[in-house]
């Protein structure tokens, strides 16, 4: 496939096609889950790209797509990790001024790419069922926007991403970056796991230039 991913058109998708969509925003990273039960060996990966550093459970894969935003093309990263059920990804999306000028502006950006990620990841009908671990002071000081979601997938619904019984994603916009912190898997998704994931996360020094 060719053409850019559109954040777009997961009102209108399948949720067939909301499955294929996750998949390939994550670059075919789900191929890293496995049937056996996880035990999580974290690793600091630095993103001199992404202007991030993060601990991943393993080496993490790297891939780079365009989506649709606003009848716009731009690139988003996605760096992933994973074993068993759990997967741990950071997306990084290059925004355009019009997407970051504004603390309206930086709200709507945001509430995008939430709602793509519930409706494509085939979420959308999870139910909050708590609070997520926090970031970094550090982080959180200098991240416009911040938005989180933490969920687990409604007994009665059929899974659209394999694996995935819970999802728990940080979004928000730091200097033209549009930044997803996501942790899917199921019920081995720890709080201990979480907490090491979205509160190792750092930014490296931006600069507006």
């Amino acid at each position: 496939m060719n053409s850019p991913t559109s954040l777009s058109m997961s009102l209108s998708m399948s949720p067939r096609w909301r499955g294929v969509w996750f998949v390939l925003m994550m670059g075919g990273l789900m191929g890293l889950w496995t049937a056996c039960s996880p035990t999580l060996n974290w690793r600091q990966f630095n993103s001199p790209e992404g202007k991030f550093s993060a601990l991943f459970p393993g080496k993490p894969q790297v891939s780079t797509r365009e989506v649709f935003f606003k009848g716009m093309r731009i690139p988003m990263t996605m760096t992933a990790a994973g074993k068993g059920p759990t997967l741990f990804a950071v997306g990084v999306a290059l925004l355009p001024p019009e997407a970051w000028a504004t603390p309206e502006a930086m709200t709507d950006t945001v509430t995008q790419f939430r709602t793509a990620l519930l409706n494509n990841s085939g979420t959308a009908l999870f139910s909050l069922d708590g609070p997520v671990p926090p970031l970094a002071p550090e982080v959180k000081t200098v991240a416009h926007a911040q938005m989180a979601v933490r969920a687990q997938r409604h007994p009665s619904t059929d899974a659209k991403v394999p694996g995935v019984a819970r999802l728990v994603a940080y979004f928000f916009v730091v200097e033209g970056r549009l930044y997803q912190l996501a942790a899917l898997g199921d019920a081995d998704l720890t709080d201990t796991d979480l907490e090491n994931f979205f509160g190792a996360f750092k930014l490296a020094k931006l600069t507006t230039s």
